[in-house]
């Protein structure tokens, strides 16, 4: 996430009972796993050096955004470099709302690691092609 006084964060996952690393900003906990979500400074991430290698001299608005490439998350993307896609411009797709549609439609795009839905709210919900392993 680049914020809007053009500070990088990256997106991180506390376990319950685990410390958080410094600096981090909480923003939800997940009732279920009990998993913190939040952000941390992106120097301090482990996705640090791929990010620089994204940024380059490109000037990026505020908001939020997937680092893809070759080091990152087996590269379903298949992309040469490390790239920042912004999440204002992620494509729109067309796939099945159903439980059933869903998984086979996540099962045959390995593509995509999942689907984010965006409430007009601010609220979002991601199905993961994983969840149905």
């Amino acid at each position: 996430m680049l914020d809007e006084h053009g500070d990088w964060w990256a997106r991180r996952e506390v376990r319950p009972g685990k410390n958080p690393p410094p600096h981090y900003v909480p923003l939800s906990v997940d009732e279920t796993t009990g998993k913190t979500m939040g952000w941390e400074p992106i120097g301090q991430s482990a996705f640090a050096k791929f990010h620089a290698e994204a940024l380059g001299n490109e000037q990026r608005r505020a908001g939020t955004y997937e680092l893809v490439g070759p080091k990152i998350n087996g590269n379903p993307e298949s992309t040469e470099a490390h790239e920042l896609v912004s999440h204002h411009d992620a494509e729109t797709l067309d796939a099945p709302r159903d439980l059933d549609g869903l998984r086979d439609w996540l099962l045959a795009h390995p593509q995509f690691e999942g689907i984010v839905w965006h409430h007009p709210d601010g609220r979002m919900a991601k199905l993961k092609r994983r969840d149905f392993a």
